[in-house]
Order: structure tokens, then C-alpha cells, then sequence
């Protein structure tokens, strides 16, 4: 679907990416993204305003947009809410994915019932985060010890949350999110979880823990 971009101003830039808020008259869901000169533009979060939708998207930070753009929205959202609580498993592209779908879930059920929902956040990065992690205040006897970096905003709303990177940063487990999830002393054995990762990572895991509630495949 081709939309239309306006309002387009850029808020925030770390060392990767740049984060820009703009408003367009179509919604996208979590799981979606853009398609910009070939370029895969991410959505982290879609809110809807009186008469329009805001956006926030994400960019690499050689990238630069203008004040309009007209951008194709490509990939399937989900509007999925879950019944019972569960954990939450992201990886590159995913992390963005699984970021808007936690913000839309927390508009729909509210701050209370959406942390009765949600058990734990893993997201898993090849690189590192387009974030500051910040030491969890919240005790996983499940994951390592020395695994205690998590995601600000998650910790400001009370879910707990743990970062997987395949360089070394500190407080997160070195490796990839199957390397964590497969490890013989890093299991959860009532695992009812959702995804937003790989085939590869999702064949994994499927193979541990059983099939995923909800899951979004991304790009490798």
C-alpha cells in the first residue's frame, strides 16, 4: 500500500539511527514497515489523533527525510492480544516491531493490565541498541545473573525486560537470542510466548518450547 508521509521532523538521533515523528491519514500495525527507495524504514509506534495517526519511525542515520514522503507500507500487522501472560522475544529488525506492539497493546488495555500480560521482554540485537540500556530493577532467577541490561522504557512502566547482543555491551548476554533461549542452564520450561524474529530463530525455539502464540517473521 502506497501512503503519504507529512509533517515529517526529526526529535532524536543516536550514533545508528535517527528517530523522526510525522503523521499520515493511514494506521500501520505492529509488525509493518516502510519501503523508502529500497531503503526498510522501521515504525516504532502508531497512535491515532483526533483527524490523522501519529507516527514515530526510525532511520539509519546516514539516511535523512524531507517534511513529506510518499512511502510504500509493506509486511503483515497484527492486532494480537494475549489471553494469559507471556514473554516476549524480538531480534534485529523485530526489536522495533515488538516495541510498537507493546505500545499499542498498552493503549488498548492500559498500563495495568498490559504489565499483568506481559512476563519478560528479550530483545536481541547483532550490534547493540538505538537505546541507553539501564540496570533492571527486576530479579529473573530464569536468565544469568550477570544479564541485567534493560530496555528504559520498559522499566518505567514496570516490565521486566533482559538485551541479547552478539558483540560485547555490558549487562547483556553475549549472543544471539537462540544462543540464550537453547542454553541448557537459560530455560523457561511454561514458556507461552510470542515472536517477532527469523525462521530460523522461530524454528528453534518452536523446537524447545512448542509453537508461538503469536509471531511475526522478520528479515534476516
Amino acid at each position: 500500500m502506497h501512503i503519504h508521509l507529512k509533517n515529517i521532523r526529526l526529535f532524536e538521533e543516536t550514533a545508528t539511527h535517527k528517530l523522526y515523528q510525522c503523521q499520515s491519514a493511514h494506521q500501520s500495525l505492529p509488525g509493518q514497515s516502510l519501503l523508502l527507495a529500497e531503503q526498510t524504514l522501521e515504525i516504532l509506534r502508531c497512535r491515532q489523533l483526533e483527524n490523522t495517526y501519529e507516527w514515530v519511525i526510525q532511520v539509519p542515520c546516514k539516511s535523512h527525510l524531507t517534511t513529506e514522503a510518499d512511502v510504500e507500507l509493506i509486511g503483515t500487522g497484527t492486532t494480537f492480544t494475549p489471553a494469559e501472560p507471556v514473554y516476549v522475544f524480538a531480534e534485529g529488525a523485530g526489536v522495533s516491531m515488538a516495541l510498537h506492539w507493546l505500545d499499542n497493546l498498552r493503549q488498548s488495555v492500559g498500563n495495568k493490565q498490559c504489565r499483568k500480560l506481559i512476563r519478560t521482554v528479550i530483545l536481541a540485537q547483532s550490534e547493540g541498541f538505538n537505546f541507553a540500556p539501564t540496570p533492571s530493577t527486576f530479579i529473573l532467577p530464569d536468565l544469568p545473573s550477570n544479564m541485567i541490561a534493560a530496555v528504559p522504557l520498559l522499566e518505567d512502566l514496570s516490565i521486566a525486560s533482559r538485551l541479547c547482543c552478539d558483540e560485547f555491551q555490558p549487562g547483556c548476554f553475549e549472543g544471539s537470542l537462540a544462543d540464550l533461549m537453547l542454553a541448557k542452564d537459560n530455560v523457561v520450561t511454561d514458556a507461552t510466548w510470542l515472536g517477532f524474529m527469523s525462521k530460523q530463530t522461530a524454528q528453534a525455539i518452536n523446537d524447545k518450547f512448542g509453537e508461538a502464540a503469536m509471531l511475526s517473521i522478520v528479515r534476516d
